[in-house]
C-alpha cells in the first residue's frame, strides 16, 4: 500500500524512538554476557531473539552479549529490559525514562497499528507526534538521550517530505492473524476523526451475545465504511479472538473524483453476487445458485463465529438479503453499512456529521498533509463556516479539499456541490416511491420542522399512507426527527436533512405552481393558528379544546368538527376523524379526552374512563384534563375517585372558580363539609360572570341542604333545622336572575326531611320552625 505522510512520519518517529531505546540499552548493559545477566532480559523474548540471530548468521555462537541480540527484541521487550536494568542505568536517565513509562507503554499498540497497516485514529497520530516532541523539548540532555529523535525532527522541520525518501515501513507479518479480506482504510492520511463514541458502541454490539444483525446507517459520505472498517480491524486484532473469521464484502458501485462520478470496475451490484462472493470467501467454492449459496453461508454462520461486514447495503437490498439475516448462528454477526435501514432484525447505529471542532480539524489536517496553502492557513472561523456548509460530512470535506487542490476556488466548490450530492443521494432517492418523492418536495417547500397533522393537511394523504412515507424517509436518512417535550410527553416533527435539501434543490427543484400551491396551504395553516383564541376561562366550559402551541390548531379544528358530530349523534363520522387524528398525533391528550366524550355520549362508561386515564397520563399536569375526568366520575357516581382527581386538578390550578365549584360538589358528596365550606369562602362572588354566579348559588344551596341532611342522619335535629333555615335565608338573598330553575325542586326535597323531623321531635319550637320552612317551600314558584 502507498503510505500517507502522516503514517510514514509516525513510523519515522517510532523507529527513531526505538533506536534511542536500543542505544540506551547498549550504552549501559550492551557488553554484558547474556549467560551471566539473563535476569536483565525477558526469558521467552530472549530465546526468540537468539533464534532470530542464529537464523540470520547461520550458526550458533557460544558467547553472546546483549548488544548482539538487541536488534531482535520487540519494542515492548525494550521497555521491559530497561525497567529490569534500573540499577545499571544512570539515575538521571532512568528517571527520565520512568516518568514517561505510561506513554512508552501506550505506544506499543499504536506502533503495531502503524507497522501492520491497521487503521489509526487522528488522536493516535497526534499522541505519537506530541509525545516524541515532548521528549525532545522537556528532557534533560535530550540531545544525548534521544539523539535519533532530535535529528529526525530537525530534518522534518526543514522538509516535511524528508521521511518519504529516508523511511520505508517494512511488510512485517504478524503471527496468528485470523483469516480476513479487509481492505486498506482510505482515511490513512488523517486517521479516523470524531467517531470515538460510535466506535465504542459498534464494538460493544459486535461482542454482545444476543445481537446478530447490526447496521451503521447514514447519508452518503458520512463515514459509515470508515467506522465499520476500523471496528473490523479491531475485532481481527482482539487478543481474545472473539471470531473465527472476519469477512468484508463491498457492494459500492461508484466512486467520485472532483470532476465526475465513475463506476467501479467489476463492482458487486446485486444481492445474488453478494451471496456468491460471501459463500466463496467462506468456503472457497464458486456457486451461482442462490439457494446453494445461502445454505453454504448459513452453514458457516451456524458452525463458526463469523463477523460478516457488508458495505453499501442500499445498492443490493432486496428479499435475498432479508433471507440471509433471518437465520444466523449464535456468535456470528452480520454488520451492514447502508444509506437505507434494513427495517426488522437489526440494531441500528445512526451516523450524523462529525462535530464542528473535529470537522474543522479534519479539513485543516487534509490541507496540511497535501500542502494546500489556500486552506491550511485559514482562520478557525472560516474553516468552521466551511464545514458547516458541508454538514460536517467527512467525504464532502475530502471532496472539497480535492477540488481546491485541483485548482478550484473554495467558494466556487461550495456553491456548486451537485456532483457530490448526486454521488451521495441518487441511489437513495431512486429507492423512494412516488408518494414519498412528492412528500420530499412538500417538505422542501414547507421549510422547517413539520408535525404529522400539518403534513397530512399539506399532502392530503391518509394517516397510514403518510406514516409509511415518513418511515421510508427515516430509513433513508433523508429525514430528521425532532422530539419536543410538552405536557409530560413529546411532540414529534420532521424535517429534511440538510444534505437532502441541497440535493433536491439542485436536482429535483419543485415547479413554480407546486411551490405556490404549498404556500397557499401554509397560509391556511397560519390563519388557523392565528384565529384560534386560547382563553383560560372557557377551558372549563362546554367543548373548549386545550391547545399546546400554534401547531395544534389544525387538530383542534378537526376536534371541533368531531364535537359537533357527537352532539348530532353522528358517531360513525366522529370516530373516523378521531381514529385518523390519533394516528397522526397519538401523544395529544385532547384527542383522547374527546374520545372519552365520544364514548360517554354512547354510555360506554368503561371505554370513556380508559380514554380519560390515557389523557391524564399524556398530560399529567394539566388541570383542565383532570377537571373533566373528575366531572365525568362525579356524574357517574364514583365520588371517591372523583374527589381524588379533582383535588389533583386543584393542586395545579387554584384560581379557577369552575374547578373550585366542582370540587365543592365532590367534597359534599363525600360529606367533607368543612373542606367544602373553606372553598366556598375562598370564592369571590364579585369576580364571577353570570354563569358562574348562578353555579355558585346552586352549589351553596346544595351545601346547606346536604349539611342539614347530614345532621338529621346523625340525629342532630336542631342543627339540621339551622342549616335548612340558612338555605331559606340564602335563597331569598339571591338575585332573581341568578335563581336557577333547578333550585326550587331541589330545595323542595327538604320537605321529606322536615316531615320526618316533625314526627320525630317532641319539641314544640322545632316543630314550629319545621312547619314554617315547609310552608315557605310550598309557596315557591
Amino acid at each position: 500500500m502507498q503510505n500517507s505522510l502522516y503514517r510514514i512520519t509516525a513510523y519515522a518517529y517510532i523507529s527513531s524512538l526505538e533506536v534511542s531505546l536500543k542505544n540506551l540499552v547498549i550504552t549501559f548493559i550492551g557488553n554484558f554476557d547474556i549467560s551471566q545477566h539473563a535476569f536483565l532480559l525477558p526469558q521467552n523474548a530472549t530465546q526468540k531473539a537468539i533464534e532470530r540471530l542464529e537464523k540470520d548468521i547461520g550458526f550458533k555462537d557460544e558467547i553472546l552479549y546483549i548488544k548482539d541480540i538487541i536488534d531482535y527484541f520487540d519494542y515492548g521487550d525494550l521497555l521491559q529490559i530497561i525497567s529490569l536494568s534500573k540499577n545499571y542505568i544512570n539515575d538521571i536517565i532512568y528517571q527520565e525514562f520512568n516518568k514517561n513509562y505510561v506513554e512508552f507503554e501506550k505506544l506499543i499498540q499504536i506502533r503495531n497499528a502503524v507497522m501492520h497497516s491497521r487503521p489509526i485514529s487522528f488522536s493516535d497520530y497526534h499522541f505519537i507526534f506530541e509525545f516524541c516532541i515532548n521528549l525532545i523539548e522537556n528532557t534533560v540532555n535530550s540531545q544525548e538521550i534521544w539523539y535519533p529523535l532530535v535529528s529526525l525532527k530537525t530534518e522534518i522541520d526543514k522538509d516535511s517530505n524528508y521521511v518519504f525518501s529516508n523511511f520505508t515501513i517494512p511488510d512485517e507479518q504478524q503471527l496468528n492473524f485470523l483469516g480476513h479480506n479487509l481492505p486498506v482504510p482510505d482515511y490513512d492520511e488523517t486517521g479516523l476523526i470524531g467517531r470515538d463514541n460510535e466506535e465504542k458502541t459498534l464494538k460493544e454490539l459486535c461482542l454482545k451475545q444476543n445481537v446478530s444483525v447490526i447496521s451503521v446507517i447514514g447519508e452518503g459520505g458520512i463515514g459509515k465504511t470508515a467506522l465499520a472498517l476500523k471496528v473490523a480491524y479491531d475485532l481481527l486484532d482482539n487478543p481474545e479472538k472473539p471470531f473465527d473469521s472476519v469477512i468484508w464484502i463491498s457492494s459500492k458501485t461508484t466512486k467520485i473524483s472532483f470532476t465526475e462520478i465513475n463506476d467501479i470496475k467489476d463492482a458487486i451490484s446485486s444481492s445474488i453476487d453478494v451471496i456468491s462472493h460471501i459463500a466463496h470467501d467462506l468456503s472457497g467454492i464458486e456457486t451461482n445458485n442462490l439457494e446453494a449459496g445461502l445454505e453454504e453461508i448459513r452453514c458457516y454462520l451456524n458452525n463458526f463465529k463469523i463477523a460478516l461486514f457488508i458495505d453499501n447495503l442500499e445498492t443490493i437490498l432486496d428479499d435475498n438479503i432479508r433471507k440471509l439475516v433471518q437465520d444466523i448462528g449464535v456468535g456470528s454477526k452480520i454488520i451492514f453499512t447502508s444509506r437505507i435501514g434494513l427495517g426488522a432484525y437489526e440494531h441500528p447505529i445512526k451516523l450524523n456529521g462529525i462535530d464542528e471542532k473535529n470537522a474543522s480539524r479534519f479539513l485543516r489536517t487534509l490541507a496540511s498533509t497535501r500542502s494546500i496553502k489556500e486552506l491550511q492557513y485559514l482562520s478557525e472561523e472560516i474553516l468552521i463556516n466551511y464545514v458547516r456548509r458541508m454538514n460536517c460530512n467527512p467525504s464532502f470535506i475530502k471532496w472539497f479539499v480535492s477540488c481546491v487542490q485541483a485548482g478550484k476556488r473554495p467558494e466556487e466548490v461550495l456553491q456548486n456541490p451537485d456532483k457530490f450530492l448526486t454521488f451521495c443521494m441518487s441511489n437513495v432517492y431512486q429507492f423512494l416511491n412516488d408518494e414519498t418523492k412528492n412528500l420530499t418536495k412538500i417538505l422542501l417547500c414547507a421549510k422547517g420542522a413539520r408535525e404529522l397533522p400539518e403534513l397530512q393537511f399539506l399532502t392530503d394523504y391518509n394517516a397510514m399512507k403518510l406514516q409509511n412515507c415518513i418511515n421510508l424517509l427515516l430509513t433513508t436518512n433523508m429525514l430528521n426527527q425532532k422530539n419536543k417535550p410538552i405536557l409530560g410527553t413529546t411532540k414529534s416533527s420532521y424535517e429534511l436533512s440538510e444534505l437532502a435539501q441541497k440535493f433536491l434543490s439542485l436536482m429535483y427543484p419543485p415547479t413554480k405552481s407546486f411551490r405556490e400551491s404549498i404556500t397557499k396551504k401554509l397560509k391556511q395553516l397560519q390563519s388557523s393558528a392565528d384565529n384560534y383564541q386560547y382563553a383560560d376561562k372557557k377551558m372549563y366550559r362546554g367543548t373548549a379544546i386545550q391547545i399546546r402551541d400554534k401547531k395544534d390548531a389544525i387538530i383542534v379544528r378537526q376536534l371541533n368538527v368531531v364535537m359537533n358530530f357527537i352532539k348530532d349523534r353522528e358517531f360513525q363520522k366522529a370516530q373516523k376523524i378521531l381514529d385518523e387524528l390519533k394516528a397522526l398525533s397519538p401523544e395529544y391528550h385532547e384527542i383522547h379526552r374527546v374520545y372519552a366524550y365520544f364514548y360517554q355520549e354512547q354510555e360506554n362508561i368503561f371505554e370513556a374512563e380508559e380514554s380519560f386515564e390515557l389523557a391524564t397520563q399524556l398530560a399529567p399536569k394539566s388541570p383542565v384534563t383532570f377537571y373533566w375526568y373528575g366531572r365525568f366520575l362525579l356524574d357517574n357516581g364514583d365520588t371517591e375517585k372523583a374527589l381524588e382527581i379533582l383535588k389533583k386538578a386543584y393542586s395545579f390550578e387554584k384560581n379557577s372558580p369552575d374547578l373550585k365549584i366542582t370540587l365543592i360538589r365532590a367534597y359534599m358528596y363525600q360529606k367533607k363539609f368543612h373542606e367544602a365550606n373553606q372553598l366556598i369562602n375562598n370564592i369571590d362572588l364579585s369576580n364571577l360572570d353570570d354563569y358562574l354566579r348562578t353555579q355558585f348559588h346552586i352549589v351553596k344551596i346544595q351545601y346547606f341542604y346536604r349539611l342539614g341532611d347530614f345532621y338529621y342522619g346523625n340525629n342532630n335535629l336542631s342543627e339540621c333545622l339551622n342549616e335548612l333555615e340558612n338555605m331559606k335565608r340564602y335563597y331569598e338573598q339571591v338575585p332573581t336572575y341568578n335563581r336557577h330553575r333547578s333550585l326550587i325542586p331541589y330545595m323542595r326535597k327538604s320537605n321529606f326531611i322536615l316531615r320526618k323531623l316533625s314526627n320525630k321531635t317532641h319539641s314544640v319550637e322545632l316543630k314550629r320552625k319545621a312547619s314554617e320552612i315547609s310552608n315557605w317551600l310550598e309557596l315557591l314558584d
